[in-house]
């Protein structure tokens, strides 16, 4: 099939560099991480990177995720990563956009936690990143990881993620995204070294917060796990006020808090703690500050209207993707 044209991509780059809003905090690691982002160029030998996204009807988002990936803009680096969709039957455009691309796309009836185990088990890369069909990364970031992961010998890095978009509400979900650096509760891995991930119980995953379980788990096989926080950064695309998946994660909460019940996980649902974090938003600005407490108090509220329809356990893992 004659790959498709890259008019995303163009997409990809103005939005990215013409960001408003993504100036208005300045990371708390910039100095350190500053000084490891450059040592990347010069690298040789690229170890190979697996990089597993989930999709189920993902053609308004796949072609920019993809595009991110395949646009690192080093020739080194795109030779050395192999691209896994495990798609949930989508009945969309989905298939045809990835076989576009040079990735392997596995078409089977699966959750999207299932997508990821076996996004996993078909890959060979020393190195596994975890990512959505909904998200792109920055240019750079994938070298920056390699760098972090064999010169500092990283077991796991957090990449920080930002909203795509320029209207008033994608600019205040930013800046709640910055609100939890440093809130290590808040954030988990999404890349990772491969031994670690290969330790993980993939049978206690579940697809309400399968990212964060990931971790979790990650973190009872190994404890001392070395982790570290990328400067680059991962670009959400899509609404600033997802419902569906507030809903989602309400109705997995029982199953999740039963298996990973901690202070950090308690801390996760505190509606207190969250205030707190987000009270620095009202620092930055008044109206953004002001906009992502109520944002946030309309993600408590579907939340808590999803926990009273919870999930059986015997229907764990049969969700479809979301």
């Amino acid at each position: 099939m004659q790959a498709l044209p890259y008019r995303h991509t163009d997409l990809y780059a103005n939005e990215l560099w013409k960001l408003p809003g993504k100036e208005i905090f300045k990371s708390t690691y910039i100095s350190y991480s500053a000084q490891m982002a450059e040592f990347g160029y010069m690298r040789k030998n690229i170890p190979l990177i697996s990089i597993t996204i989930p999709t189920y009807n993902s053609e308004a988002t796949i072609n920019l995720c993809l595009g991110s990936i395949f646009h690192q803009y080093d020739a080194e680096i795109n030779s050395n990563i192999e691209v896994i969709v495990v798609d949930n039957c989508s009945s969309d455009r989905t298939e045809e956009i990835c076989k576009g691309y040079n990735c392997r796309f596995l078409r089977t009836r699966c959750s999207k936690a299932e997508a990821r185990e076996i996004g996993f088990l078909n890959s060979t890369g020393k190195y596994v990143l975890i990512l959505d069909s909904d998200m792109c990364i920055e240019r750079g970031l994938l070298k920056e990881l390699i760098g972090y992961a064999e010169d500092y010998n990283f077991d796991a890095i957090i990449i920080n993620e930002e909203f795509l978009g320029k209207s008033f509400f994608h600019i205040a979900r930013t800046i709640e995204k910055k609100c939890y650096v440093n809130a290590s509760e808040m954030q988990s891995p999404r890349f990772y070294k491969r031994q670690v991930i290969e330790k993980v119980d993939w049978k206690r995953i579940d697809e309400g917060w399968d990212e964060m379980e990931i971790f979790l788990e990650a973190q009872k096989s190994s404890s001392a796990l070395q982790i570290h926080i990328s400067n680059k950064k991962i670009w959400l695309i899509g609404n600033p006020l997802d419902i569906r998946k507030k809903l989602h994660h309400g109705r997995y909460f029982k199953m999740y808090k039963k298996k990973y019940d901690s202070q950090a996980v308690r801390r996760q649902f505190s509606f207190s703690y969250r205030a707190k974090l987000l009270t620095k938003s009202l620092k930055v600005s008044l109206p953004y500050g002001s906009a992502v407490l109520v944002l946030k108090f309309l993600d408590f509220l579907f939340f808590y209207i999803g926990r009273f329809h919870p999930i059986s356990e015997n229907k764990r893992k049969t969700a479809n993707l979301g």
